[in-house]
């Protein structure tokens, strides 16, 4: 019996060492297994995998320490480098190989999180790197894909390296609806195309969803070493690494990968680097107009994030002004803006909405997905005090969630977001939001003052000294 004695003492320790950077952590594995459980496609297991994983985020935001114990971090690096393993369920292509890319990523990822910052887990993260890279080099048709959103960005690639408009081309996109296809042009903002230049110039723009990979990654490292715990920082970076949606977004060529670079520094830099945040920050607003969401957080509570979220804004929309006066106003503004609203309902949507369609055989309004983000917004105005930067991309992470589950689409790149907020929300634990800086606009700040003496409910605070003790 001794060595179940030794397990309930060691289990024991696991509980005690648990903070809030578990159930985030929690939440980036079960939104991970969700998405990839039918790879992006509407499953029970996976719409409950991601109910949970938005209620993690959820429970996350209470108060109470961040920091994990070690063996937490191995347990959930395990958790998202072993889901990796799904994907030979999805591509029939060279399934041992991939296989043993994601166990090769799994271990040397989780033995970077169980050593201490320095030489041998930097070289141990390279190598899940190269093994994440490896199980998409082992299904990737170099050059071709039968995707509507790789011909098109290639294309919008293409079409700049010859000096002519990226919006001028036409391209077929997939919908299920008859004839199961539109024409349209380029159906995202100009940072895309400009980016992937190079990816194009090498022979497959997807070289450039690797690099935003790397990217990304480390902006998330950066993040954390600002923090108390940079010492840390590393096992962020490794978790970021194992999150199993990595091959999946670099395969299909999905876009949300410049989005989300963008976003990542701009949290990265906005300390520090205030101007070279905001530059960054608008290249990622670029991408899709639903990126708002994803910074509407910070624009809520920080004052100085509302600065930044409106330069970055008026940027972008300065950046697209000589693209749109080519290709024609009204035209553009339906390619970026009209064609997404304007995508007919998926039935295959891993969504509450397709599960809805599934049972009963119909549709629910299209206005409806509104009805969870305002509750969401409320909620979080109501009680949940933003106090770190990681409370603001736990937020957002929410957010998108709630944004999509009744959304008329919601594929394995819409949870994307989601699962790169969620990583920085643990990477900004330790990074205070300054006392001073925090405050809701005051076209809110006012009457929810008053709402909250005529109910008598206290706001959520104090601020500072509660930021100093959670990080």
């Amino acid at each position: 019996m001794h060595w179940l004695a030794r397990l309930d003492a060691a289990a024991t320790r696991m509980v005690a060492s648990a903070g809030r950077s578990t159930l985030a952590g929690l939440a980036v594995a079960s939104l991970g297994l969700g998405v990839m459980w039918g790879f992006g496609h509407l499953s029970r297991p996976g719409l409950l995998a991601i109910l949970v994983s938005a209620l993690l985020a959820l429970l996350a935001l209470g108060r109470g320490r961040w920091r994990q114990g070690r063996g937490w971090w191995v347990v959930l690096v395990a958790i998202c480098g072993v889901t990796n393993v799904l994907y030979a369920r999805h591509f029939l292509t060279n399934q041992g190989l991939q296989v043993g890319f994601a166990l090769l990523l799994t271990v040397t990822a989780a033995t970077a999180v169980w050593l201490p910052a320095g030489c041998c887990a930097t070289a141990l993260l390279g190598l899940a790197f190269l093994s994440v890279v490896g199980l998409a080099a082992s299904v990737w048709s170099w050059g071709s894909m039968n995707l509507d959103v790789f011909t098109a960005l290639s294309g919008a690639a293409e079409s700049l390296i010859h000096g002519h408009n990226p919006y001028g081309p036409v391209f077929r996109y997939f919908v299920e609806a008859p004839p199961g296809y539109v024409l349209g042009h380029f159906a995202y903002g100009p940072s895309v195309p400009i980016l992937a230049v190079p990816g194009r110039l090498l022979g497959d723009v997807r070289v450039m969803s690797v690099a935003c990979m790397a990217a990304t990654v480390a902006g998330i490292w950066w993040l954390a070493r600002q923090g108390q715990e940079a010492s840390d920082a590393h096992r962020v970076a490794a978790l970021a690494v194992a999150s199993p949606l990595w091959a999946g977004m670099i395969l299909n060529t999905w876009v949300d990968v410049y989005m989300m670079v963008g976003i990542v520094w701009w949290l990265a830099l906005r300390r520090d680097h205030r101007i070279w945040s905001i530059a960054l920050l608008s290249i990622g607003l670029m991408v899709k107009f639903t990126s708002l969401l994803l910074v509407l957080p910070a624009f809520l509570w920080s004052r100085r994030g509302r600065v930044e979220v409106v330069a970055a804004v008026v940027i972008s929309a300065a950046a697209m002004v000589p693209f749109a006066l080519i290709t024609g106003v009204h035209t553009y503004l339906y390619s970026f803006f009209g064609y997404q609203l304007a995508l007919p309902f998926r039935t295959t949507s891993l969504s509450l909405s397709a599960l809805f369609y599934q049972l009963s055989g119909a549709e629910l309004p299209t206005a409806l997905p509104l009805l969870p983000v305002a509750a969401a917004i409320a909620w979080i105005v109501w009680r949940r005090r933003a106090r770190s930067e990681g409370d603001l991309a736990l937020q957002a992470a929410a957010l998108n969630v709630a944004a999509f589950l009744l959304a008329k689409q919601a594929f394995f790149n819409y949870y994307f977001a989601s699962e790169i907020m969620l990583l920085a929300g643990i990477a900004g634990a330790g990074v205070a939001i300054p006392a001073r800086d925090v405050g809701l606009p005051a076209v809110v700040e006012a009457p929810l003052r008053g709402l909250r003496r005529r109910f008598g409910t206290r706001a959520p605070g104090p601020i500072a000294a509660a930021a100093d003790r959670e990080a």
